[in-house]
Formats: structure tokens, C-alpha cells, sequence
């Protein structure tokens, strides 16, 4: 009885002294960095073509990147820049093959791409030659769908499709979407539903508390080894799932300055009503480095209470309890939002950078000084 009414005071006491999870989160040392530059490579450099949609598709494994321009013509390159992969499903002589609609997410290895077309639930593997060689028929679960922007990853070795998806039921309800969807659903090459996880934190469950208007995705997804990481825009928090997909662990990415607020919009999600401007803060990627478990944000300062609208590098050690920013702005200019690839393995940063305002999309590489 005395050591519960100890136990008691001593939860009284924290509450009173203000211990609470955004407090934790100031004992984290807050520093700014500045990145010195190594090499910059110009992709395609002597094609023309439109990248503007590049920006969201950006894939890299080893020495190979690849993206997706408009029209859903999908390029890869090496690490110089040469072009040594086209896919443009208007050009072949195989498209009626083909849904009628345009690839809407992929992902790819040295030999195949999987493509994902939207309005159908079919992975198409292709060759190097453009031919397709299987057709994954994904088995949804009766009340499930595939999310409008889809995240698709693909495990080779173990023969895993891993995909964002929604629930159907509620798809046309404002109040209970975010909390009967799942976020990733799991499949073998045979397109059997293995699982589903994942959920959205219980703040998107109200109606309107969302941060791009009407938004077609809700969170950055990075699968590393048998770790799932899921960072959500309104959130200060970085969601882990082991292999047992079991939400295991958090980890608070919020800044001693720096904020990331999320102001509510008042509009019901399924409204036609839509934001004249963005009002909140967004993330662009989650990357992270297995050799010393630092997670590399991208964020993009939006609210009006900021000084600029600049995108921003952070770099997070939850061992060391520390968070470097960098202002990627500053570098690369307001036209680029620069992405990284998901898996970090030295400390040479990659930087992926497409603009709407531009005709080249670059890769720089970097380090911190």
C-alpha cells in the first residue's frame, strides 16, 4: 500500500513539474549544419523531356536511379548520369497489353520494374526489353483498395509487394476513414493478401485534421530491412514497426527551436471545399543510415508564422539525442524540393533534384561541415 501511494506522488510530482512528451523532446540537442559539395551529375543531360512530376517518384538502389517524369515514362540511370533505362508505355508496340490508364507508382531492380497502373489492382513485372513477364492479380481483401498516389515497394529476394491501401467502406464517409484503414498491405507473387498494418494516429481520425487540403497521401513510408517507418504530416513523431508489424516504438523528431504545428482547416476531408493555400507543414522523405540509426527528414516550412518557406534537412540521432538542421534552400534554391534516397550508407549524402521550373533533374552529393 505505501510503495502504491509512493508510486502515486511520484506521478503527481511529474505532472506538476510539466513532464510531458513534447518536454522529453527539448533533450534533444538542437544544432544547424552546412553541407560542402562533392559532385553534381546532370541526368540526361542531352534529352529534353518535362520532369515536373519527378519530384514525388524518385527511387535510387546502389549505383542506379530512377524516376518518373509526366506521362509516366519511367528513366533509369547510373551514378554518371547516361540514361539506361526508358519506359514509355505510348511508345511500345506491346501498349495494348497495357491498362488503358498510366503507371502511378513502381519500383524496379537491375533487371525488372513492377509497375503499378492506376484503376487496376495488377503489378506488371517487365524485362529489359519492355516485355512483360508475369502479372501479379493483388487479391484485396473485400473491403480494401489501393490508395489514388500508392506507395510500392517490392522485396525480390523474399518475393514481398508491399503496398499503400484504403478501406473502401469508408471511403465515403468523413469519419471513420482514417480509423478502418490500414496503411500497408502485404502480398506474395502471387498477389495473395498476406496482412495488412499499420494505422493512422487517432488526430486524423476527426474530421479536417489533415495537412494539404484534400490529400492524396497522408505519410512518408521507408521500409528498411524488417523495420517499417512511417512519418505522418501532423505529427512530431516517427511511427516504427518491427517485424512482427507491431507499432513497437516512436520517435520524437520534434526540434528544441524548430516546430512542426499542425493548425486544424475546419474543412471535412470529402468536402468539394478546398484550401485557397497550404497551411501546415509538410515532410518529403524519410531516409535512414542502418550503420549509425540516424533518420534524415525532409520538411518544407508552410505556415504563415514562419519567416520563409524553405526546405529543410534534419538529421536525427535518437542515440546521441541530437538533431542537425540544414537549410536545403539555401543550397539548392526555392524552385527544388530534394529527396533522398531511403537508405543511407555512407556519409556522402545523395540529393535528388527536380522543379517544374526546370528541364534537368540533378543528383548532388554531398557531406556536412
Amino acid at each position: 500500500m505505501k510503495n502504491r501511494i509512493l508510486l502515486i506522488l511520484i506521478c503527481v510530482i511529474s505532472l506538476l513539474q510539466g513532464c510531458s512528451k513534447e518536454e522529453n523532446s527539448s533533450n534533444y540537442s538542437y544544432t544547424t549544419a552546412e553541407l560542402e559539395l562533392v559532385e553534381k551529375v546532370v541526368l540526361g543531360e542531352k534529352e529534353y523531356f518535362n520532369p515536373s512530376s519527378a519530384s514525388v517518384t524518385y527511387k535510387s538502389t546502389d549505383s542506379l536511379h530512377s524516376f518518373m517524369s509526366n506521362g509516366g515514362v519511367i528513366r533509369t540511370y547510373d551514378s554518371k548520369g547516361s540514361l539506361i533505362r526508358l519506359f514509355d508505355k505510348n511508345a511500345l508496340e506491346n501498349s495494348y497489353e497495357y491498362p488503358g490508364s498510366l503507371p502511378t507508382a513502381f519500383d524496379f531492380t537491375e533487371r525488372n520494374l513492377f509497375l503499378f497502373f492506376g484503376g487496376t489492382p495488377t503489378v506488371f513485372v517487365v524485362d529489359e526489353k519492355d516485355s512483360i513477364v508475369d502479372r501479379i492479380n493483388l487479391k484485396l481483401g473485400e473491403n480494401h483498395w489501393i490508395q489514388r498516389a500508392p506507395y510500392l515497394e517490392v522485396n525480390n529476394n523474399k518475393e514481398l509487394i508491399y503496398i499503400s491501401i484504403a478501406n473502401i467502406d469508408s471511403e465515403l464517409s468523413e469519419n471513420n476513414f482514417f480509423s478502418k484503414s490500414s496503411l500497408i498491405g502485404v502480398f506474395n507473387f502471387e498477389g495473395d493478401l498476406l496482412e495488412t498494418f499499420g494505422k493512422f494516429p487517432k488526430e486524423y481520425e476527426s474530421s479536417g485534421k489533415f495537412s494539404r487540403g484534400n490529400p492524396f497521401r497522408y505519410y512518408q513510408y521507408l521500409k528498411d530491412k524488417n523495420t517499417h517507418y512511417f512519418l505522418f504530416d501532423i505529427m512530431d513523431e516517427v511511427y516504427m514497426y518491427n517485424e512482427n508489424k507491431k507499432n513497437w516504438d516512436t520517435i520524437n523528431i520534434k526540434a528544441r527551436v524548430r516546430s512542426y504545428d499542425f493548425e486544424e482547416s475546419n474543412i471535412p476531408f470529402f468536402s468539394k471545399q478546398s484550401l485557397n493555400k497550404a497551411t501546415n507543414d509538410v515532410y518529403h522523405f524519410i531516409s535512414h543510415n542502418p550503420s549509425n540509426n540516424k533518420l534524415y527528414i525532409g520538411t518544407q516550412r508552410l505556415l504563415e508564422k514562419h519567416p520563409n518557406k524553405d526546405d529543410f534537412l534534419l538529421i536525427i540521432s535518437p542515440k546521441e539525442k541530437s538533431i542537425k538542421e540544414v537549410n536545403l534552400t539555401k543550397y539548392f534554391g526555392i524552385q527544388y524540393h530534394a529527396l533522398m534516397p531511403s537508405t543511407i550508407a555512407s556519409d556522402t549524402l545523395t540529393f535528388f533534384l527536380a522543379s517544374p521550373f526546370s528541364d534537368k533533374v540533378h543528383l548532388i552529393k554531398t557531406t556536412l561541415k
